[in-house]
């Protein structure tokens, strides 16, 4: 069983199930958590990719500094851009693409191996 992702913001602990999140952006000191499958698309909490990432498991890819995403998620990669299934884009640079694909690529044999 996966663990939760766990924010606050304000006084407000918020329990986020990892299947739910399909991206999370960071923009300064604010990193905003796309979701998919509740009531609110967007959670806006203060904090660093730098505490968040040791609490993530391996469906998510740190795939450039302002951008983490749900590899399960994601519909097309191509070589400066990741679709993701809630449509929106992520764009990013020829070194990050390698580095994403590799990652994703490993990703998808883990998963195909798990469903064998």
């Amino acid at each position: 069983m996966k663990k939760n992702i766990i924010v606050k913001k304000n006084s407000v602990t918020y329990q986020i199930p990892p299947q739910n999140v399909v991206y999370m952006e960071k923009d300064l000191r604010r990193i905003v958590i796309h979701l998919s499958g509740m009531a609110s698309s967007e959670l806006v909490v203060y904090g660093s990719f730098h505490d968040l990432i040791p609490n993530l498991d391996e469906r998510f890819l740190y795939c450039h500094r302002s951008y983490i995403i749900n590899m399960d998620e994601i519909i097309i990669m191509s070589h400066n851009q990741i679709l993701l299934s809630s449509n929106e884009g992520i764009y990013f640079g020829k070194d990050t693409y390698r580095k994403a694909q590799k990652t994703f690529e490993e990703y998808m044999q883990r998963k195909r191996k798990e469903f064998s």
